[in-house]
């Protein structure tokens, strides 16, 4: 498996519109996969590549000079429990702490939401380290709420005690 950083805006939403395609059960509406598709075109954007065919990605905006935020990844449904999207999101956390960036969020549906699909996504964040921070019961809409959950990028310091 090979992992890339893709530059060449019409292939990052070319990769972008096959794999959410190939993934249904997350992504089954049309409007929004076009939405995903056009909005990686400026995104940074991560490839994973199987004899040159891609198998996953993932696509970061970077909203302030301490945070992004993982905007949209898909990893071929064949592909899945094979490690590529953990590798794919410790190789961002690697670019970005590299570049300064303290945190790292991304937005997915809220346990609050009857999904199967997205039990497993939830469980897949939390073990690469994101915390659930808030739930946004209408930010999308009220039948989809979000859940915003955030990585740290620095490392901890421990504590130091202070007196107020």
């Amino acid at each position: 498996m090979e992992y890339r950083h893709v530059l060449d805006p019409d292939r990052k939403e070319k990769i972008c519109r096959c794999i959410l395609l190939a993934l249904p059960a997350w992504f089954g509406d049309l409007k929004a996969i076009r939405q995903y598709a056009r909005g990686v075109r400026e995104q940074f954007f991560l490839c994973a590549v199987e004899n040159e065919e891609p198998v996953g990605f993932l696509a970061v905006q970077e909203h302030t000079d301490v945070a992004c935020e993982i905007t949209v990844m898909g990893v071929l449904p064949a592909c899945h429990r094979q490690g590529i999207g953990r590798r794919l999101i410790e190789l961002c956390v690697r670019s970005y702490r590299a570049r300064g960036y303290r945190y790292l969020t991304v937005k997915t549906l809220a346990d609050t939401a009857d999904s199967s699909s997205y039990v497993k996504t939830r469980a897949f964040y939390l073990a690469c380290g994101f915390e659930p921070l808030e739930i946004f019961e209408t930010l999308w809409n009220a039948e989809n709420p979000c859940l915003f959950l955030c990585k740290p990028l620095f490392e901890a310091q421990g504590d130091s005690e202070q007196d107020f």
